[in-house]
């Protein structure tokens, strides 16, 4: 198993949309945080360059990296609105995971 940690910034108005899809598609286990953040966007006068903070939830998901691509696109298609400060997913190797309980190293049946 090659594990992956998933790391998606959306906008919170859309957390229930993008829970709902990667549900259906059998991800069922997710940490979601409110965050707020802010970033730059070329704009027509300078007095409004600088963002304002945006409330977003991020969610971090671990998958198999086989099942990767389909849950990205899911959150991608679920989480867009076409607008600036829609927000990002990253895709990160993990090494090693552990489930707390066991102390044993991260299976399959724990995704």
């Amino acid at each position: 198993m090659t594990l992956r940690q998933i790391v998606a910034v959306v906008r919170t108005s859309l957390l229930d949309q993008v829970l709902e899809h990667l549900r259906a598609i059998g991800v069922h286990s997710a940490t979601v945080d409110p965050v707020d953040g802010m970033t730059t966007h070329p704009v027509r006068d300078a007095a409004s360059y600088f963002g304002t903070l945006v409330s977003h939830s991020r969610l971090v998901l671990y998958a198999d990296a086989p099942r990767v691509d389909q849950i990205v696109e899911v959150i991608l298609a679920s989480g867009s609105t076409g607008e600036h400060g829609d927000g990002l997913v990253a895709v990160l190797p993990v090494e090693q995971a552990y489930d707390i309980r066991t102390r044993q190293p991260f299976t399959p049946e724990h995704l």
